[in-house]
C-alpha cells in the first residue's frame, strides 16, 4: 500500500483497484476487529493509502463485498459479555488449540486457493488457444445445471 502521508485534490481520483489491491483490502478486513462499517473501513484504507474509495467502488469487486459480509458476520456473532480475565485456563488452552487448528487449516486452504487458481489461469490459456474467449466462459450455467440451495 502506498504511503499515508499522499494527499489527494477534491478531482484526483485514487487508483484503480488491482488484484493486489484488492488482496491488501481482504487481508485488512481479515484482521478487522471492533465495529465494521463501511466509512470505518474505507477511513482506514485512506488512513493506510492515502487513498479514497467509495462504497460503490469497493462493493463493485466480489471479494471485497464477500470479505466485508464475512467480517461483520462473524464479529457480529462474536460473545461480547466474556473478557480475556474471566475465561478459565481449560477455555484459554481450547481457544489456543481452536487458534492452531484455524491456522493449519487457513494454511492448507491459501495453499489450495493457489493451486486451484493456477489450474483456472491453464484451462483460461487452453480455451483462448482454442477459440473460446472469456465472455464465453463466463456465462451463468442455465437453471436446469445449478445446484438447488439450501
Amino acid at each position: 500500500m502506498q504511503d499515508s502521508s499522499k494527499t489527494l485534490s477534491p478531482k484526483q481520483r485514487p487508483p484503480r483497484l488491482t488484484d493486489e489491491r484488492i488482496e491488501s483490502l481482504v487481508k485488512l478486513l481479515d484482521s478487522w476487529g471492533g465495529t465494521l462499517t463501511w466509512e470505518a473501513f474505507i477511513a482506514k484504507i485512506q488512513e493506510r493509502t492515502g487513498y479514497r474509495y467509495t462504497r460503490q467502488a469497493l462493493d463493485r469487486h466480489n471479494r471485497i463485498k464477500d470479505a466485508f459480509r464475512d467480517r461483520k458476520d462473524h464479529l457480529a456473532n462474536q460473545p461480547k459479555d466474556k473478557t480475556e480475565r474471566s475465561l478459565s485456563s481449560a477455555e484459554k488452552q481450547r481457544r489456543i488449540d481452536d487458534y492452531d487448528r484455524l491456522r493449519g487449516e487457513n494454511l492448507r486452504l491459501e495453499a489450495e486457493n493457489q493451486r486451484l487458481l493456477g489450474q483456472f489461469v491453464i484451462w483460461l490459456f487452453n480455451a483462448q488457444q482454442a477459440g473460446v474467449d472469456v465472455d464465453v466462459l463466463n456465462r451463468p450455467l442455465p437453471p436446469k445445471y445449478l445446484m438447488p440451495t439450501e
